[in-house]
């Protein structure tokens, strides 16, 4: 971690031809619904067209350019599917009538019918082609509800159930100055006291709320047996400075880290991409980094299992490692957060089931798994070790692992769309579970596929023995520095 504090990480339809055939124009003449415009071109249609010496009279003439006006100035608003079949016939025999006479006054108007009849195939092609995109777009809308609640956790407003249950309350030595993030059963506030910032978790006693707000007295326990020790390792984590406890609300005061590794990585915004609902991701300046910068991306991971080598130590396991609880400040200084979900290997109690994305699969397996029956089928490390190797998987293919919508991404000159390794709609977990060993037995193709950065064979190897399915083999956070 000495090293990577002198390293810098600065925030980072088809066309339309020019002529027609007289069948394609009768082909394509509507007649509008509106019953104003229904009776006039009814009228119109009945009357008969007489000419002298082959030429059209003028009267004709003006009957037929009204009517291939009302057919052509308004073409959204007609439909084929309208004509009947008398109005239909009689109209293709006018069409037919001039056609015949051949006059310069005739053919005047069979030339402006081909003109507003391609102008009026052109606009309802159009109009339907608006209307499918349209119905496309509702249609992922729909699709996507949970990817973008994901995404819209990072606009940080509250929910108006959320102001009923957290309210408008703050510790009295702290001023709230904005909200940092959201989570399970609690909000993180960015605090000052004095002249110190502070990061505040607030756990709100309200009875309507799902989650395990006791899992607080778990999270201070777990930060104080960890810095109870020497290791200079702790400086990876964010410390517990102070607990508050109230009627209503139980305050958490934590020093401050930096930006989360998710918004250190990535920008997400939902776009419309050739008609279809896509997220567009783009690389942040800390991803380039590590694509540049190999070595730096050693540091980072070094850090990490220097920091699990610690949680080894005190038999404690995670339990929801990802990317959104690594803070990452601009000077390359890592702070892991979040202990609401931990819990001492093989102690008594039911595992949480946090962000399943990041999740091995023998924990996806079992859907109420004691500690006790994991730690029969499991080492101390094994759960937080493939947290790891899945946020490496991220990394280097450059989509979140939790984006079960399709995503954009542009990656040296080359477009790729597609979905996070591990995402499925739903997060079900015989899908996840599914993906996962696809994934590991085809390791070096799911790269090739995400035209990953990721050249170098010992940190693949890596990859690969981080996701051993085998939770009794997956390799140990001490063994994984001999790769480095």
């Amino acid at each position: 971690m000495t090293s990577s504090k002198n390293i810098t990480f600065k925030p980072l339809l088809a066309n339309i031809e020019n002529s027609a055939t007289i069948e394609e124009t009768k082909k394509y003449i509507p007649i509008k619904r509106s019953v104003k415009v229904h009776n006039e071109r009814t009228q119109l249609l009945n009357t008969k067209h007489t000419f002298s010496n082959g030429t059209i009279n003028k009267h004709s003439t003006q009957k037929n350019e009204k009517l291939i006006k009302l057919t052509t100035d308004s073409p959204r608003k007609y439909s084929q599917s309208a004509i009947s079949k008398y109005k239909r016939k009689s109209l293709i025999s006018s069409i037919n009538t001039l056609h015949r006479c051949k006059s310069p006054s005739s053919l005047a108007v069979i030339t402006s019918i081909k003109s507003r009849t391609h102008k009026a195939i052109a606009v309802t092609k159009t109009a339907t082609q608006k209307k499918l995109k349209s119905n496309s777009i509702a249609s992922s809308i729909r699709k996507d509800k949970e990817s973008s609640q994901r995404i819209k956790k990072c606009n940080l407003e509250l929910t108006a159930e959320e102001k009923i249950i957290y309210g408008n309350r703050f510790p009295a030595d702290y001023k709230k100055l904005s909200l940092l993030g959201k989570g399970g059963c609690a909000l993180v506030w960015l605090g000052i006291k004095g002249e110190n910032k502070v990061a505040v978790k607030q756990f709100a006693k309200a009875k309507n709320l799902k989650a395990d707000i006791d899992s607080w007295k778990t999270e201070v326990e777990i930060n104080r047996n960890l810095f109870s020790s020497n290791n200079p390792s702790t400086i990876n984590i964010a410390k517990c400075l102070d607990v508050i406890e109230e009627a209503k609300d139980v305050w958490m005061v934590y020093e401050l880290g930096g930006q989360s590794l998710t918004k250190q990585l990535f920008e997400i915004k939902g776009e419309f991409f050739k008609g279809e609902r896509l997220y567009k991701i783009t690389h942040q300046q800390l991803y380039k980094q590590f694509q540049s910068n190999p070595q730096l991306l050693k540091i980072f991971i070094k850090t990490i299992l220097e920091t699990l080598i610690l949680f080894n130590q005190h038999k404690i396991i995670h339990c929801d490692l990802k990317p959104d609880n690594i803070l990452i400040d601009n000077e390359g200084n890592v702070k892991v957060i979040d202990f609401g979900s931990s819990f001492v290997y093989s102690q008594y109690g039911m595992i949480r089931m946090t962000t399943p994305e990041y999740m091995p699969p023998e924990c996806l397996e079992l859907k109420k798994l004691s500690r006790e029956s994991l730690a029969e089928i499991t080492q101390p490390w094994s759960v937080d070790m493939w947290s790891l190797g899945a946020i490496l998987l991220e990394i280097f293919t450059g989509f979140p692992q939790w984006l079960s919508l399709k995503g954009r991404v542009e990656s040296t000159n080359k477009t790729i769309i597609s979905l996070g390794v591990f995402s499925s709609n739903g997060k079900v977990s015989e899908k996840i579970i599914q993906k996962q060993k696809e994934t590991v037995r085809n390791i070096h193709e799911v790269l090739r596929r995400y035209n990953s950065f990721m050249k170098d064979e010992r940190l693949i190897e890596l990859l690969t023995r981080m996701l051993d399915l085998n939770p009794m083999t997956r390799i140990s956070p001490e063994e994984a520095l001999n790769f480095l």
